[in-house]
């Protein structure tokens, strides 16, 4: 039971940065499109063409304007799916702060920011700075994280 919550939160984190990276790169794609779409001087594009002219790049009008849209839809998709595994994740951490098991705790603070100094970690979890320091020796040692 102990390794299968630790487990399954370290699979949310990687699950979260996942899609963090994934809606970063959609986004600059957008932004890329966009800049397309937009015209370089005070001039108009003329969409009676297929080709756009007067801007940066040459594409078809309506190849953009569909990709745009798609990325847009993605986009969102996306958004929502990170919303779900970061309110899955805050109710994971409360599961395991309602255990009260400590090693469980610490574990949970050490995987979600591992630069995390451990007298913050003793601060979150109310123990000593001693016991998160054997604690996590212990986890080194079990190779859960």
């Amino acid at each position: 039971m102990k390794i299968k919550i630790i487990e399954e939160y370290k699979k949310l984190i990687q699950e979260i940065a996942a899609l963090k990276s994934e809606i970063a790169r959609k986004e600059r794609h957008l932004r890329r499109l966009r800049d397309i779409y937009k015209p370089m001087e005070i001039t108009a594009i003329d969409y009676s063409h297929d080709n756009i002219r007067g801007t940066a790049k040459q594409a078809n009008i309506m190849d953009v304007a569909r990709e745009i849209n798609e990325l847009s839809f993605d986009i969102d998709c996306l958004k929502e799916d990170l919303n779900e595994a970061v309110n899955q994740r805050k109710e994971l951490e409360r599961v395991v702060n309602g255990l009260g098991d400590v090693e469980k705790q610490i574990a949970m603070h050490h995987m979600r920011d591992p630069r995390m100094p451990a007298w913050k970690i003793a601060k979150a979890v109310h123990v000593s700075k001693r016991t998160v320091y054997n604690y996590l020796k212990k986890i080194d040692e079990k190779k859960i994280i």
